[in-house]
Order: structure tokens, then sequence, then C-alpha cells
């Protein structure tokens, strides 16, 4: 055994404590700017997080509505429908509206993990002081890759 040695042999968890450490912790002349970016990067990344979250459940909420709405107006018919003929039109429709409700759902969160992934890859650039966060880019982000349904040619929920 070598007693000479004066630190712990090296290991995974201590080289990943080492690394979390260092970019709480960080040394060197321009400790305070470097902490200053590092904060300014993780509010723009929560901020972006935020406004995803809060635009895709928004979206999720809507289709769900309309879907929810036209379903209940389908089921009125079934009440008043007195041939089998009309049930069974009644039917398919429901089962219409279920489809383009999953359809437009499924865009939904399609969009949302598009807005995440691109809050994800917007946090991995460094913004430069002063500049406001990146809120304001998920937004130009997001009403301008964002497909419209008609325009796609996917069904459009309620319509």
């Amino acid at each position: 055994m070598n007693t000479n040695q004066t630190s712990a042999p090296e290991s995974p968890a201590l080289d990943r404590l080492q690394v979390s450490l260092g970019w709480w912790f960080p040394s060197g002349p321009d400790v305070a700017e470097e902490v200053d970016q590092r904060l300014r990067t993780t509010r723009a990344f929560v901020t972006d997080c935020h406004t995803a979250v809060q635009t895709g459940a928004q979206r999720l909420r809507e289709t769900t509505l309309a879907a929810n709405e036209r379903i209940a107006r389908e089921l009125m018919k079934v009440a008043i429908s007195r041939q089998p003929a009309d049930l069974i039109a009644v039917q398919s429709e429901i089962g219409k509206a279920v489809f383009e409700a999953t359809a437009a759902n499924a865009a939904a969160w399609n969009e949302f993990w598009r807005m995440v992934c691109d809050c994800t890859a917007r946090s991995g650039q460094t913004p430069q002081p002063g500049t406001a966060t990146g809120a304001k880019a998920v937004k130009e982000t997001s009403a301008s890759t964002r497909r419209q349904p008609a325009e796609a040619g996917e069904p459009r929920v309620g319509a």
C-alpha cells in the first residue's frame, strides 16, 4: 500500500460530484459573470418550458372541449332518432368525432414536444447579457411552424 498518496482514488461518483459542484461553484476571475450567465440560461429555459406547457395545455383543452360538444350534439340526435338508419348515421358521426379528436390531440402533443425540444435546444445556447428570455422566441417559433388543420389536410374537430 502506498502511504504517500494524498488524494482519494478517482471514481465515477466523485467525477459527477466534481462536475456538479464545478457548475454551481465556479472558480476563476470571472466567477460573478459566469454565475449570472448560468442563471440567465436557466431562467430562459424555465420560462420557455412554462410557455410551452401553457400553450400545449390550452390547445389540448380546446380540442377536448370541441370534441365533447360535438359528441353531446350527436348524442342528442340519438334521443330523437326513430329509424335504424338514423341511429347508424349518428353512431358513425360519434365515431368520426372521437377519431378526429384523437388526431387533434395527437397533433397537440406533437406540437407540445416540439416546443419542449426547441426550449431544450435554446437552453444549450448561451444568451448574451441583457437579452430577453426565450419566451418571445417560443411564441414566434410556434406560430411560424404550427400547421393549421385546414392547410395540412387534417380533419378539424368540431367542424
